[in-house]
């Protein structure tokens, strides 16, 4: 059975503007970026179980998963039942005290 994937709106934005940053720099760079996270979006809906807890982060009860792609970037998200909710993308470059969650 798949797990379905919600992600939530202002992750969409980050994406766009995350992508967008990507092409200034490199076309090619962007393209792997779409590719990679589409293939993350993949491995999810097949077992998100096999993505680490994130520690990194002081999130609420240590319930946020990792899934890193694209090199830079991060995708957190929790797992209820069997769905798949994406409450973020982090470009790990940035200090993780900076990151309004």
């Amino acid at each position: 059975m798949k797990y379905q994937i919600t992600v939530a709106n202002r992750v969409r934005d980050d994406l766009l503007e995350q992508a967008a940053f990507v092409s200034r720099v490199s076309l090619s760079g962007a393209r792997r970026y779409h590719r990679e996270y589409l293939k993350i979006l993949a491995r999810l809906e097949e077992n998100p179980f096999q993505f680490p807890v994130d520690l990194e982060i002081d999130l609420p009860g240590r319930t946020y998963r990792k899934a890193i792609f694209a090199k830079w970037f991060k995708v957190l998200f929790q797992v209820k039942d069997q769905r798949v909710y994406i409450d973020g993308i982090i470009d790990c470059r940035r200090d993780p005290a900076a990151i309004d969650f």
